[in-house]
């Protein structure tokens, strides 16, 4: 899928988001064969007992992945004591590079709780369609050099796993705090 169409993709999924269609379930069938930064098997109940901002995207990126996770740390973090009712968490969406080793460093880069979670390629597709999340293998110059095109939207989900709000990853720190915020009283 082109960028074009991803970031499309994007669009279109927040303009839903903003006409207040934004609370999605994700009950079903958990992905087997999810583990985290340090190798255990994983699934999205443990993405943490509250709230989650979950961002799927690739090690190697250059630019979205980054941003939208500083985005997330500095937004949570700039929550204080609120802030530590959600877990940031980045799903890899490149399997054959990124390794718990890598996934562990990057994570902690970004965010001290940051849970990082890989696997193999069937369970990350899995978990990538129940959020609605696009991607594709870019070929580069080598093989090894490639890129992945992916949607970049920051998902909050709630304790039970359902998508209550939906952010691109271009919004300020500061701005996503008080979304959150708005959307834990709404959940309340």
């Amino acid at each position: 899928m082109s960028r074009l169409c991803l970031r499309l993709r994007g669009m279109l999924v927040a303009l839903v988001v903003a006409a207040g269609m934004a609370t999605v379930g994700l009950a079903g069938a958990e992905p087997a064969g999810l583990v985290d930064q340090h190798g255990q098997p994983v699934t999205e109940a443990a993405f943490g007992p509250e709230f989650r901002l979950v961002y799927f995207g690739y090690t190697h990126c250059p630019d979205a992945c980054p941003l939208a996770l500083q985005v997330m740390a500095d937004a949570i973090d700039g929550l204080g004591r609120l802030g530590e009712r959600i877990t940031p968490v980045f799903v890899s969406l490149d399997p054959e590079r990124d390794t718990t080793e890598l996934l562990k460093s990057y994570a902690e880069t970004f965010h001290a709780r940051m849970l990082a979670v890989g696997g193999n390629a069937s369970a990350i597709a899995d978990l990538a369609k129940r959020y609605g999340v696009t991607y594709a293998k870019s070929p580069g110059g080598s093989p090894d050099a490639y890129t992945i095109d992916h949607s970049t939207m920051i998902y909050l989900t709630d304790a039970q796993g359902r998508i209550v709000g939906r952010f691109t990853q271009s919004i300020a720190p500061r701005a996503l705090g008080a979304r959150i915020v708005e959307r834990m009283m709404q959940a309340q």
